[in-house]
């Protein structure tokens, strides 16, 4: 698949897929909420988030993140006895992309409302 440098609230990403942009240059990615870490401290290549919400769901923990471009985002995490620090509401975290998963969207995949 082809590798395109997109930018998701302020930071830079590689995401994988054929290209397809609207008018405006802008393009739709989707990145599965198991598919990326949650970092307490920046790093780089890092889309920095708000926490606003953790809900322990069995095996998993999820995240409801506001991004800085006020988009919003669910991390799944697994937990884990090194996973389990409570990050409440407000809590400054950035997100790591795991390598090859973020994935452009392109007009085939996308439905229309």
């Amino acid at each position: 698949a082809d590798a395109h440098q997109v930018r998701i609230a302020g930071a830079v990403a590689t995401a994988y897929g054929k290209a397809g942009t609207s008018g405006d240059g802008t393009v739709q990615v989707l990145i599965r909420p198991e598919h990326v870490d949650v970092l307490d401290a920046p790093s780089s290549d890092c889309i920095p988030a708000v926490v606003e919400d953790e809900v322990f769901v069995g095996t998993d923990t999820r995240l409801q993140l506001r991004l800085n471009d006020g988009s919003t985002f669910t991390a799944r995490l697994t937990n884990s006895p090194e996973q389990e620090k409570i990050r409440t509401s407000g809590t400054q975290v950035w997100l790591r992309i795991h390598s090859r998963s973020a994935r452009l969207l392109g007009g085939e995949h996308v439905q229309h409302r």
